[in-house]
């Protein structure tokens, strides 16, 4: 295992960015799997920040996100979907095809999880996490 000690913060998350944008580079079609909450936020403004710089292109990869709300529907402006839309999708250039959430209003949520870990080995399973 290789563990890596930043300064701050911000180096880590530039670090982090880095080499998300690196594994991209390699693997354009990389399957991407996206977490949410407050530890990511500097991750992402630093890949929209190399997306806006032309050294990123997206549009070949593929992302799953790692968790959604039960519950809530992605319009909700408090789901998990909406938080990556406003964070990292909007600013990307990653074909909304190619974005995968679970479905926190799904009626049956072990048929969901079904459904959505088929989606993920239909693609490949996880190249980046």
């Amino acid at each position: 295992m290789n563990i890596r000690v930043f300064e701050s913060e911000q180096e880590a998350a530039a670090a982090c960015a880095a080499r998300i944008a690196e594994a991209v580079t390699a693997h354009p079609s990389l399957v991407l799997g996206l977490p949410t909450g407050r530890t990511p936020l500097n991750v992402y403004r630093e890949l929209v920040a190399l997306q806006a710089r032309r050294r990123l292109d997206w549009s070949m990869a593929r992302t799953f996100n790692l968790e959604e709300w039960v519950g809530l529907s992605p319009e909700d402006g408090g789901s998990f979907h909406a938080y990556m839309e406003r964070h990292l999708f909007r600013h990307v250039n990653l074909s909304k095809e190619r974005i995968h959430f679970l479905d926190g209003t799904a009626s049956d949520l072990a048929q969901e999880c079904e459904r959505y870990e088929a989606e993920l080995m239909a693609e490949g399973g996880l190249g980046l996490v």
